[in-house]
């Protein structure tokens, strides 16, 4: 399934019990070297953080408590709905480019963004995000 901007998508509708997900981020700069940074944000049914523990970036690559983890290189999150808290309702994976207004960078400058989200032992998407940049001028 592909998704686009703006489109959800519930993991808990698609068949078998998934318990843990990984989402794969892609991205490949055009002739401009960027540096991307990935984050996660764990939010609660109002769609807001409890605090910065809920906040998983290349400084803090664990959800506090536990349930959300981010590999070193900040191209893969790891989600395991097990672990949890309860309270957790939705994660939103963001990029953005570093010091990106400052040197004048911006999204359009990539040839692709893409997520891919699978069962973690299985290497076949449960759903893709391609994100189309060509002349995107934001940042984050």
């Amino acid at each position: 399934m592909d998704l686009q901007p703006g489109q959800n998508f519930s993991i808990t509708r698609q068949g078998p019990a998934t318990t843990a997900i990984e989402i794969a981020l892609d991205w490949q700069p055009a002739n401009t070297p960027l540096t991307l940074d990935s984050s996660a944000f764990a939010l609660t049914a109002q769609g807001k953080v409890r605090g910065d523990g809920d906040f998983i970036f290349y400084n803090q690559t664990a959800l506090s408590g536990g349930g959300i983890q981010r590999a070193g290189d900040g191209r893969t999150f790891t989600v395991n709905f097990t672990a949890l808290p309860p309270v957790i309702e939705r994660v939103v994976i963001a990029l953005t480019i570093d010091q990106g207004q400052r040197r004048g960078q911006s999204f359009g400058q990539l040839n692709q963004v893409r997520a891919e989200i699978r069962a973690v032992g299985n290497e076949t998407p449960l759903a893709v995000f391609p994100l189309v940049t060509k002349m995107m001028p934001e940042t984050a």
